[in-house]
């Protein structure tokens, strides 16, 4: 019993303690947020931080602030972030292939935001 519990807590670990995918091999839409708020929401959002858009509102009206909103433009996300990767511009934000991989998975089995 010991060895078990031991072994799934290993695997866990091994993935970040994170529930990894789903059973129909998509990522979780909270991992899928948290990727969009930490690399795309610092220019597209209401309230960008990014300082050139802080004044003039996010480049051509887009934002990430909510599960409606990603899901709305998961088709340009998709472009964008995952085939062109011209956004983030210059990767200012630094997102990584695996941000980017795990973005396409979920656009890929349907953009569930429940």
């Amino acid at each position: 019993m010991r060895q078990r519990l031991l072994f799934a807590v290993c695997i866990f670990m091994a993935f970040g303690g994170s529930s990894a995918f789903a059973e129909d091999g998509a990522p979780p839409f909270p991992e899928v947020k948290k990727i969009i708020s930490n690399r795309c929401q610092t220019c597209h959002s209401e309230f960008p931080s990014q300082m050139e858009f802080s004044e003039t509102g996010a480049p051509n009206g887009v934002k990430f602030d909510t599960a409606e909103q990603i899901k709305l433009y998961s088709p340009k996300i998709w472009i964008k972030a995952t085939q062109e990767k011209s956004m983030p511009p210059g990767n200012i934000t630094n997102i990584t292939e695996a941000e980017r991989d795990t973005i396409a998975a979920w656009i890929k089995a349907g953009a569930n935001i429940n």
